[in-house]
């Protein structure tokens, strides 16, 4: 299934949960994907995704540095993010945020450096919402 473009193929309103875990920063069409989400997700259903961390202090240095985001590079298949204000437009337009998870965090170059789980030391995050 192409969830780029094609309709999931469930009815409307017929399913509870939704994962997609690693998925979204390697679609073209992200908004699709939560468009058919909500779409055949039951009234309060929840959709959990995760992607990389595009907030992380690493992330925010590398931009300033080179215009690039650290996870989004030549050499991987990462396509699309969102800003905040993205997210908000086309995510919590369909859905509520219940519940935000960072992954552990780490240190460039030194790997055995760990960091605690934060918004702005971890390397992904995974968002929990409710469909309104």
């Amino acid at each position: 299934m192409n969830v780029d473009f094609n309709d999931f193929p469930f009815q409307t309103e017929s399913v509870n949960v939704i994962t997609a875990f690693n998925v979204i920063e390697h679609i073209e069409n992200p908004f699709h994907f939560i468009r058919e989400s909500a779409r055949v997700l039951k009234k309060e259903g929840i959709l959990v995704f995760s992607v990389p961390n595009n907030e992380s202090l690493w992330a925010r240095l590398n931009y300033m540095k080179n215009c690039n985001i650290t996870s989004y590079t030549l050499n991987n298949n990462h396509l699309t993010f969102f800003t905040r204000n993205i997210f908000k437009k086309i995510v919590l337009r369909k859905f509520k945020e219940i519940n935000r998870i960072y992954g552990k965090g780490f240190v460039p170059r030194f790997s055995k450096i760990v960091m605690p789980p934060h918004q702005f030391f971890s390397k992904n995050v995974c968002y929990f919402l409710q469909k309104i």
